[in-house]
């Protein structure tokens, strides 16, 4: 095996050893519930059928299909077969990202692991791992696209539009890059015409045809974005879900970056590699490669959830600026390979590789995977409700409404769950009021109808209900289940 091959070996078994890990989290549960509902009812949902606050509202699911197929993971494999659900995801991804990485293989190499652990951050089995994956096909187009090679794939762009719009509401990021491409050839027409003044004509000639392929392309993508089961009103679905309040203040992954943490330090790694990139190369950076990198640096500071989309852009970006600026400097010398080098490197290949191999089996046995659904979710308390039967409408913390529709609907609608654009800001302002015990919480319940409580033994509701004199039925570590006390 040669150095080379060896190199690329370590990097493609190091991002499938990251990516095969328990991949569900608390979102996981709600998502194959609506799977479940869709076979059951042969249609994707347009009203809430789920909670006791919101039940019959109006519900857009722009991820029904992933749903549907998430549920055929989990019932061929269970919770393994959600980890190799987002497994091929991800490996899709980062498949169509390394071609787009310029220089020697050790830069390509690296630049492939940090990005695979930047976005790790947000690696679950969730349909927005499909955004990932969508996200990288599109950037490998309009990169191909741009630099002159496959420039017929650009067309495809509106059925994989079509694609996305039924997968999950993260198809706004395909518009985004569309976009922030289109205005790259925006302005480096601009500059065309501000810096060769004597021929403006032959710089709108040169321009002209790849603004309007840019502009046909997003013109039918809006169109193929419109072939869902809720019609063009889908296309809204982004703008609605990005003003919820709750969002901003209340949902971990909608919040800015916290860059002190471990787990985001590879993002903090790849800012800094991105600028002292474009710093040191002596090439011009393209406009569109500014626009794209600044953009989603921006994005990925406002929101952690942009994160792994920003290693995507960023990654090709910093690579080709780095890989200049060393061929300057005469470049990366590579070892000479020798009989006996090759020989090692074989070695090597196959030792990492049997390592890769027992870390899979670890990560996927049963044991592992049980442990990481405890950790998550109060698996204990939800296996009491459901054998003591408790009377009256739940309120459940916010965080285990997804598994309580999968383990306890119909009996135990949710008061609230990870489905943030059904629920009113009146409900998460009642469930907020519950949950902290402030003034008012009493006639909350009254007026919720609430019968049982499921929450942590940290909320001060639940020190409130004992002082009421709501029987504790149940409790553990992570959850404390408390039911209405019989009248008289």
């Amino acid at each position: 095996m040669t150095f080379r091959r060896l190199v690329l070996v370590v990097a493609v078994l190091g991002v499938a050893a990251m990516a095969v890990r328990p991949a569900f989290d608390s979102d996981t549960w709600w998502h194959l519930r609506t799977g479940q509902w869709i076979i059951e009812n042969g249609r994707a949902p347009q009203q809430d059928p789920f909670s006791s606050t919101m039940r019959g509202s109006p519900w857009q699911d722009p991820g029904w299909l992933a749903q549907v197929v998430m549920l055929g993971f989990f019932h061929l494999g269970g919770l393994a077969g959600l980890t190799l659900f987002t497994a091929l995801l991800v490996g899709a991804a980062f498949l169509l990202l390394w071609p787009l990485l310029d220089g020697p293989i050790l830069l390509r190499a690296a630049l492939l692991l940090l990005a695979a652990a930047t976005s790790a951050v947000y690696w679950a089995a969730r349909p927005y791992i499909a955004s990932f994956a969508l996200a990288a096909l599109f950037l490998w187009v309009l990169e191909q696209w741009r630099r002159g090679l496959q420039r017929r794939a650009i067309w495809l762009l509106p059925l994989f539009m079509l694609l996305w719009a039924n997968l999950h509401g993260g198809f706004a990021i395909g518009f985004i890059l569309l976009l922030m491409y289109l205005l790259g050839e925006l302005v480096s027409l601009a500059s065309d015409v501000l810096t060769h003044r004597a021929t403006r004509g032959l710089a709108w000639i040169g321009r002209r045809r790849a603004i309007g392929t840019l502009s046909g392309v997003l013109l039918l993508c809006l169109v193929g974005a419109s072939v869902n089961p809720y019609g063009a009103a889908i296309l809204a679905y982004p703008f609605k879900t990005v003003s919820i309040p709750v969002l901003q203040t209340y949902i971990q992954e909608w919040q800015p970056p916290d860059v002190r943490s471990a787990q985001l330090a590879p993002f903090l790694l790849m800012l800094v590699l991105l600028v002292v990139a474009l710093g040191v190369s002596r090439r011009a950076a393209a406009p569109t490669e500014l626009i794209t990198s600044a953009g989603w640096m921006v994005l990925a500071l406002s929101a952690v959830r942009h994160v792994p989309v920003f290693a995507l852009v960023a990654s090709p970006v910093i690579a080709r600026h780095i890989s200049a600026a060393l061929a300057e400097r005469g470049g990366v010398s590579t070892a000479v390979d020798s009989l006996g080098r090759r020989t090692l490197n074989t070695v090597l290949g196959v030792v990492f590789g049997l390592l890769v191999i027992a870390w899979t089996v670890n990560q996927v046995s049963a044991p592992r995977l049980q442990a990481h659904l405890r950790a998550q979710i109060p698996t204990g308390a939800v296996e009491a409700m459901r054998r003591l039967e408790p009377r009256g409408r739940l309120l459940n913390d916010y965080n285990w409404g997804g598994y309580l529709l999968w383990q306890a609907y119909p009996a135990y609608p949710t008061f609230v769950d990870g489905r943030t654009d059904v629920f009113s800001p009146e409900v998460f302002r009642d469930y907020l009021r519950l949950w902290a015990a402030q003034p008012g919480w009493a006639q909350a319940l009254d007026r919720w109808q609430i019968g049982t409580v499921l929450l942590p033994p940290q909320a001060p509701l639940v020190e409130a209900l004992d002082q009421a004199g709501w029987p504790t039925v149940y409790r553990d570590a992570q959850a404390v289940l408390m039911v209405r006390p019989e009248p008289g």
